[in-house]
Order: structure tokens, then sequence, then C-alpha cells
């Protein structure tokens, strides 16, 4: 009875069989597991990591249409401390999308120039005379709309005409006035505009940013 259950428990032990194909299926399976794994990682995580960015991207147009339509953002530190913010959540996301991807054209820090010569004009027209200030409304109205379109759309829109025709317009305005701190506040604001709006032109490229 010992020797049969002491032969027993030996059988049940795994002994050493020199089969090749069997060593070379195990091995070849191994290393296909590891480099499966390490692919749907990377892939899950770019994937990830663009959906945060692509919100990130439309929070930051949403902000700056709030800016322009003067919805509690007008203080210039609070609006750059908010764009910051996204734009610090924004960069280490950035870093795993991949360089084909349409989001990683985005210069978030333009979006922040801009949104800060938004905050120019909507303090220069409450020193501005009452047509000019008038004329400031309606561009921000259009830099508002064009903002929140972006958003809704999700990707990243040329600049209509008519947008930068009121820029034009307010800039020959304001440009006639005396030396002050309106008017100061009002060129930086508008010349800054207008040199966003014609970059993003120039470039021709429209980002895609989908919900």
């Amino acid at each position: 009875m010992a020797y049969s259950a002491r032969a027993t428990l030996l059988n049940l032990r795994s002994t050493y069989t020199g089969d090749f194909q069997s060593f070379v299926n195990s091995s070849v399976s191994i290393v296909l597991g590891v480099g499966f794994f390490i692919v749907m990682t990377r892939l899950f995580r770019s994937v990830g990591a663009e959906l945060s960015a692509r919100r990130l991207v439309r929070r930051a147009w949403t902000v700056i249409a709030e800016a322009s339509a003067g919805h509690g953002v007008l203080d210039r530190d609070v609006f750059t401390a908010r764009m910051i913010d996204l734009l610090g959540q924004l960069a280490p996301r950035m870093a795993a999308v991949s360089s084909d991807s349409h989001l990683a054209t985005v210069d978030l820090l333009d979006e922040i120039r801009a949104g800060l010569n938004v905050i120019e004009l909507r303090r220069a027209r409450r020193v501005l005379p009452e047509t000019n200030a008038a004329a400031l409304d309606r561009l921000l109205d259009a830099v508002c709309r064009h903002y929140r379109e972006q958003a809704a759309h999700g990707r990243k829109l040329a600049a209509p005409a008519a947008l930068r025709e009121a820029i034009d317009a307010s800039l020959a305005r304001v440009r006639t006035l005396p030396p002050g701190t309106g008017r100061d506040e009002g060129l930086l604001g508008l010349i800054g505009l207008r040199h966003f709006f014609a970059a993003g032109e120039a470039e021709a490229a429209e980002i895609a940013v989908p919900a």
C-alpha cells in the first residue's frame, strides 16, 4: 500500500518531456501575450487621453465664449487662472495623444492670448464713447458666437469674414480717438484679435474635436 501511494504521488508531479514543439508553442504564446498586453495598454491609454484632451479643449473654448459674453469672467487674473488650470490638465494628456491626431495641432496658449485680448476689450468699452462701445459689444458678441459654434461643432473653425470685418471696423474707429487708457487697451485687444484670427485663417486647417 505504501509503495502504491508513493507511486501515485510521483505520477502527480511534473515530469520532464523532451517535446520541443510544446516548448516552442508555450514560449511563443508567452511572447505574443506580453506583446498584445503592451499594445492594448498603449492603445487604451492613448484613446483615454485623447477623449480627455477633447473635453478640455472644448471647455477652454467655452470659457473664452463666456468671457466674450461678459458672464462673470471679466477679471484678467481669474480668467488666466482658469485657462492655465486647463492648460496644466491638457499638457500631460497631449503627451499621450498620437502625433497624427488633429489635437496635436491645438495651441491652447494662443487661445489664452485671444481670451486675454477679449478681457482688454471688455475693460476698454467701459470708458470709450458710446458709439465705440456699441461697436465693441457687437464685435464681442460675434467672438462669443464663434467660440460657442466651435464648442458645439467640436472642431476649430475659420473665423467668418464678418468677424474679421468687425475687428477692422473697430480698429478704424478706436484709432481716431485721443490718447487714453480706453484707447490703448482697445487697440491692444483689437490688434491681438486681428493677429490671432488672421494667423488661423492663414493656416487654413480645421482641427477635428468630436463630441
